[in-house]
C-alpha cells in the first residue's frame, strides 16, 4: 500500500492510507484518511458505483499493477510488437510507394509529407521519451512545476526531432536520430550509478525489478545503435534489367530436312 501525506507540517495536514493496487484488478483502491494534527478519521472511501467501478478495471488492466512479474514482461512484450509492427508498416509503404511513382528520385509532395512524418514519428517518438527519463534525472527536484516539466522536457525533444526529420536528407535523419536516442538509451544506466537507483545499488539491495529495467534500457540502446548503423550501410537494391526471352525458331524451321 500507499501512505500520503498533505500538507505537513500544518493545521491541516492529511494522512492518506490506500491499499495496494496489486490486491485487485481495479485501479481505485480502498483508502482512508486521518488528520495530521488529531489522528481522526476524516474521511473513508465506499464502494463506488457500476460505471467508476468500470472506469477503474480499465485503468487498472492498462497499467497492469496488478500482475506478477511475467504478466508484465507478456505486457511488454505485446506492446513492442504491436509497436514495431506499426513501425514497420509505415516504412513499408513508402518503400513499395515509392517504386511505383513516376519518378522515384522526385517524389510528390504528399508522399515526401508522409516520409518525413514518419522519421518524426518512427524515430523521434523514442527519443522524446527517452529525453522525458533524462528530465526526470536532471531537473532540479525543488523547481515549481517539475511533474509538468517533465512531460514539456519529452514533447520538446519530439518538436525538435520532427524538425530534424525535415530539414535533414532522409537517410541521415534516420541515422542521427536512432544514434542519438541509443546513445541516450545507454548513458542512463551508467548516470544512475551515482543514486541508490542505479544497476549496482539495485542488484545489491536486490530489487531485481530495477535491475531488470536498467538492462532493458540498455539492451533497447543497444538495438537503436544497431539500427541506426544497418540504415547507414543500407544500398537500394539496382533495378533488375530486363531478361531477354530468346524465341524458338518457328516450327517450320524445326522441321525442315536439313540440306
Amino acid at each position: 500500500g500507499t501512505v500520503r501525506v498533505a500538507e505537513p507540517g500544518d493545521a491541516a495536514a492529511r494522512v492518506t492510507i490506500s491499499a495496494s493496487q496489486a490486491s485487485g484488478i481495479s485501479a481505485r483502491a480502498p483508502s482512508i484518511s486521518y488528520s495530521g494534527t488529531t489522528g481522526r478519521m476524516i474521511w473513508q472511501s465506499h464502494g463506488a458505483d457500476g460505471a467508476a467501478e468500470a472506469a477503474g478495471v480499465m485503468i487498472g488492466l492498462h497499467a497492469g499493477r496488478y500482475a506478477p512479474d511475467l504478466l508484465r514482461w507478456l505486457y511488454f512484450l505485446s506492446g513492442m510488437g504491436g509497436t514495431v509492427m506499426v513501425a514497420s508498416g509505415l516504412v513499408l509503404w513508402t518503400v513499395k510507394r515509392r517504386e511505383k511513382l513516376p519518378d522515384p528520385d522526385r517524389p510528390h509532395f504528399g508522399f515526401r509529407l508522409v516520409e518525413r512524418l514518419n522519421i518524426g514519428f518512427i524515430a523521434g517518438l523514442p527519443l522524446a521519451m527517452t529525453g522525458y527519463l533524462w528530465a526526470n534525472r536532471l531537473l532540479p527536484t525543488d523547481i515549481e512545476g517539475r511533474a509538468e516539466w517533465e512531460i514539456h522536457a519529452m514533447f520538446l525533444a519530439w518538436g525538435a526531432a520532427l524538425l530534424v526529420g525535415f530539414l535533414r536528407p532522409v537517410r541521415r535523419a534516420w541515422v542521427e536520430l536512432f544514434a542519438l536516442t541509443g546513445a541516450a538509451m545507454i548513458a542512463l544506466p551508467f548516470h544512475d550509478l551515482s543514486n541508490s537507483r542505479g544497476l549496482l545499488q539495485s542488484g545489491a539491495m536486490g530489487d531485481m525489478r530495477m535491475v531488470a529495467m536498467n538492462l532493458t534500457i540498455c539492451a533497447l540502446g543497444a538495438t537503436f545503435l544497431m539500427m541506426a548503423r544497418k540504415v547507414r550501410r543500407y544500398q537500394p537494391r539496382q533495378k533488375r534489367s530486363a531478361r531477354k526471352v530468346a524465341t524458338l525458331p518457328n516450327a517450320q524451321a524445326i522441321l525442315e530436312p536439313a540440306e
